[in-house]
């Protein structure tokens, strides 16, 4: 994060607040669950703001947008979605063996 100004520095702990509060107002009183939705909202932000994939798209908000959808039958990871998967694999240790039981629980199975 040395590459960023104080102002944006700044910027970034005003967005991680405002994420976990909107997350207390939904509900969520974890502060390990309130870190995590500040990371995924800044990793979201970074992913689609920073990606170079659509660099050649003349309008910021095209390239924007074509950072954050996921094509059909995508086969490569988006941007955005790489960096939300780096902050839950590397930040929270969450894989995909966690994704299968959370998803086996909801539905009943074993």
């Amino acid at each position: 994060m040395s590459d960023f100004t104080e102002e944006v520095i700044r910027a970034r702990e005003r967005l991680r607040a405002a994420a976990k509060e909107v997350a207390r107002a939904n509900g969520i009183t974890q502060e390990k669950a309130l870190e995590l939705v500040a990371d995924l909202a800044l990793a979201f932000v970074d992913g689609v703001t920073r990606s170079s994939r659509f660099a050649g798209l003349s309008e910021e908000w095209m390239r924007i947008a074509a950072s954050a959808k996921r094509p059909p039958n995508c086969r490569a990871p988006c941007a955005f979605s790489e960096s939300l998967e780096h902050v839950l694999r590397v930040r929270y240790k969450f894989m995909d063996m966690h994704y299968l039981l959370a998803v086996r629980g909801r539905s009943g199975g074993t």
